[in-house]
This record gives structure tokens, C-alpha cells and sequence, in this order.
């Protein structure tokens, strides 16, 4: 009986080690990418997408914190919402500089039709 409750034992301990998720470097690399370039794609002028910018941010801060911790699936999570995030304030800020450079056509267009 004792040798079926110490390998019952050490089989669950296995198995509990395999449970364990690897840590989630790809994912913490391509957040923090998707971030810089949120940053350089102007992300900080633009409320919305510096609102996103902030989000991806704190996650990331996060999921490094959850990765000390061993929390490696829930830091997972947190980083693809973070790359998500910064992903959108990207999008955010492309959209605003777009606005403003269709803008700046449609008043040089309006202004050359004005002259005679």
C-alpha cells in the first residue's frame, strides 16, 4: 500500500511539472516590438491611440510580473493583449496622421481651384 501511495505520489508530481507552461519569451519579444513601434509610428500625439499605447504598456509590465511569478499562460495572455493594444494604437495613429494629410490635400485643392 505505501509503494502504491508513494508512486501515486510521485506521479502526480510528475505530471504536475509537465503542467508547467514554458515561459513566453516569443510572445514578451513581439509585444515590446509592436510597442516601440506604436511609439515611433506617433502614437503618443494621437489621445486614442496613446490611451492604447498606456494599455499595451501596463501589460507588458504585467505579464513580466506574472513570468517572476511562474504564471507563465496567464502572462501569456496578458502579452497578447498587450501586442493587441499596441497593435490598435499603431492603427490609431496611422489613421489620425492619414486624416490630417487628406485634410491638408482637400485645403491645398480648394485653394487652387480659388485662384483665377
Amino acid at each position: 500500500m505505501n509503494r502504491f501511495i508513494a508512486r501515486s505520489v510521485f506521479a502526480a508530481a510528475a505530471c504536475g511539472a509537465c503542467a508547467v507552461a514554458p515561459v513566453p519569451n516569443d510572445r514578451l519579444a513581439a509585444a515590446q516590438v509592436s510597442y516601440r513601434g506604436a511609439y515611433e509610428a506617433g502614437a503618443e500625439g494621437v489621445p486614442q491611440a496613446k490611451l492604447h499605447l498606456s494599455y499595451a504598456d501596463q501589460g507588458i509590465a504585467q505579464a513580466k510580473k506574472l513570468i517572476a511569478e511562474n504564471r507563465n499562460v496567464e502572462a501569456g495572455r496578458a502579452l497578447d493583449r498587450a501586442r493587441a493594444d499596441a497593435e490598435l494604437a499603431v492603427g490609431l495613429a496611422r489613421e489620425s496622421q492619414a486624416e490630417t494629410e487628406a485634410q491638408q490635400a482637400t485645403e491645398q485643392t480648394a485653394a487652387l481651384r480659388a485662384k483665377p
